[in-house]
This record gives structure tokens, C-alpha cells and sequence, in this order.
């Protein structure tokens, strides 16, 4: 089953433009400004990453670095980065093993009760 995938604020607003464009409204000129300036704050506020996200870009590259052929799993993985003190949890690394696997660069394989990750070939 597929998510349904939200608008985005920008959408959203893009959709307000053709209504308000289409209604014979007064103001019509006024909102469709005040719309597309929303939208422009909107971009500029999405222009770049945050601290958290730069920082979460570095650690998970620490924790591909930590990852082996052999498989590992998400305790075992904090076992081998707690030394950075950036990485306080295992439940951090879970999150960030997570987007490893989304790209491409690692796998999740079950092994019984245990989840195990490895460097995809």
C-alpha cells in the first residue's frame, strides 16, 4: 500500500492563488500578492539544512564507516560509535541506518529475531 504523499505548504498556497484568481473577489490583486510573497518567505526559510541535518549527514558516515560485511546490528553499531559523543543512542543510530537504507548504501536483512545490517554490495 502506497502513502499518499501531502501537499507542501507552497502547494498548498498555489492552490489558494487559482481560487482566489478564479472568484470574483474585491481584493483578488491584493491576496494573490500577499500569496505569492508566502510562498517566496516559504522558499527562502527551506533554502538550506539545518545544524541537525549537517550533522546527521557527517554521522551517517561514521556509522557506514563502522559497518562491515560481517553484519551488524543497531546495538552493535552504537557498540562501535559511542566514542563520538554525538551519537547518544542506539535508538539515533536506528534513525540514522534508516536513511543508509534508503539510499542504496546499506541492507536490512532479518535474521530470525535479530535485524542485521550490512554495506550493500
Amino acid at each position: 500500500m502506497e502513502k499518499e504523499r501531502k501537499m507542501t505548504k507552497n502547494e498548498k498556497f498555489a492552490r489558494l492563488i487559482a481560487i482566489v484568481e478564479g472568484a470574483n473577489v474585491e481584493d483578488s490583486a491584493e491576496m494573490v500578492e500577499f500569496l505569492n510573497h508566502e510562498i517566496e518567505l516559504n522558499s527562502k526559510k527551506r533554502s538550506g539544512m539545518t545544524k541537525t541535518q549537517k550533522e546527521n549527514v557527517e554521522l551517517v558516515e561514521v556509522i557506514f564507516n563502522a559497518l562491515g560485511t560481517e553484519g551488524l546490528t543497531v546495538s552493535e553499531i552504537f557498540d562501535k560509535v559511542r566514542a563520538d559523543e554525538r551519537i547518544t543512542s542506539s535508538q539515533k543510530v536506528s534513525a540514522l541506518i534508516k536513511k543508509l537504507v534508503e539510499a542504496g548504501r546499506a541492507v536490512r536483512t532479518v535474521d530470525g529475531k535479530r535485524v542485521i545490517f550490512t554495506i550493500a554490495e
